[in-house]
């Protein structure tokens, strides 16, 4: 299991969750309050081209984004299981996102710059 999974969801476990049990309502106040503040920060950091900041802009995005999926598979399974399956679906994520290759190894691009996916992308 990936050290990061594990902290973060030891961070959940020791610091949210032992008041808190994950819920729908418990979801919506960290997508719409928590990952908006660190967007906000993130955003601020990146305008001011503050490398430090934005650097731990994104951490704090990607920590607040990656509780948001264990709780979301802690409200169904225990700790251990959901752990598993926040790495899991990180996993799929990124072997999905891997899948925008095309089979000749090249990446095309819309003309506002997103990815083209191939025939042979994995949803």
């Amino acid at each position: 299991m990936s050290i990061l999974i594990e902290k973060n969801t030891e961070f959940s476990e020791k610091l949210e969750l032992a008041r808190n049990t994950p819920t729908w309502d418990y979801l919506r106040y960290s997508t719409a309050e928590l990952l908006a503040e660190e967007f906000e920060e993130l955003k601020r950091a990146t305008g001011s081209e503050d490398i430090i900041e934005t650097i731990d802009g994104g951490c704090d995005v990607a920590v607040v984004a990656l509780n948001i999926v264990y709780k979301a598979f802690r409200m169904k399974f225990g700790a251990e299981e959901a752990c598993f399956k926040t790495e899991e679906a990180f996993r799929r994520v990124l072997d999905s996102n891997l899948s925008k290759l095309h089979p000749d190894g090249t990446v095309k691009y819309r003309e506002d710059g997103k990815v083209l996916k191939p025939e042979t992308f994995k949803k």
